[in-house]
């Protein structure tokens, strides 16, 4: 009988997290990875940089070339970070509840085995 609640248990709490790593980009804002104001901040930085491409040919402007380019890809990186982490916990969620399930699985094929 314990063993009946202990297999749904584990089935019962896979098939949630399946669920919910299934669901996960939406159920969870995008907001919270990557903000109005960082996106503002990369399409600043992306424009700002065009803008210095133009005039490369002028030396004067190497100085402030660089800089733009380091400015992009310093929040280009924050951009993939953000898009990576959201990835995680996706996965996180569907490797729990693959292994709950199997979990779930091999002890219900245990006790019949038992039996």
């Amino acid at each position: 009988m314990k063993q009946r609640f202990l297999v749904c248990g584990f089935v019962f709490f896979g098939m949630c997290l399946l669920a919910l790593g299934l669901g996960w980009n939406q159920f969870v804002p995008t907001t919270i990875y990557w903000t109005p104001e960082k996106a503002e901040e990369f399409s600043a930085a992306q424009t700002e940089l065009h803008a210095q491409w133009h005039n490369q040919k002028d030396a004067r402007y190497a100085e402030q070339a660089e800089a733009a380019k380091a400015r992009f890809l310093r929040i280009r990186d924050e951009l993939e970070s953000a898009r990576i982490s959201r990835s995680h916990f996706k996965t996180a969620f569907l490797a729990g509840g693959v292994l709950s399930l199997l979990v779930g699985i091999s002890i219900h094929l245990a006790g019949g085995q038992n039996e």
